[in-house]
Order: C-alpha cells, then structure tokens, then sequence
C-alpha cells in the first residue's frame, strides 16, 4: 500500500491496534471477466519479524 509522505503514520501501537481491531482484509485478484475481491480474516503475529507479520488463509480452487 503506498503511503503518500505527507501522510505519515508511523505510531507502531496504534497500527497493531487497528489491525486488531479490523481483522478482515480483500484480496483482488484479476479473474477472467475481470477483478475478483474476496474476504480474507487476517491474524497479526506481533513476535514475528521486526514489524510483526500479517497472517492469513486461503483455499486455492484448481479451475478446469
């Protein structure tokens, strides 16, 4: 996601709470007839990386 710099928001605490607080993501993808958004609920692993990482499940659908 681009951040424009003279929007900076850079308060660590107040990122992990909002993305606590608001936990479901869309995922575009482009698709044949166009872009597909699904819902996806994501987990913040705080420990994980010097930023923490953002965790999520898909199930992947093979399409003929």
């Amino acid at each position: 996601m681009h951040l424009p710099p003279c929007h900076p928001f850079t308060n660590r605490d107040a990122l992990f709470g909002l993305m606590d607080t608001h936990a479901l993501g869309t995922w575009v993808c482009p698709g044949s007839d166009g872009l597909i958004a699904n819902h996806v609920p994501f987990v913040l692993d705080r420990r994980r990386g010097p930023h923490g990482t953002v965790l999520g499940q898909v199930a992947g659908v093979i399409a003929p």
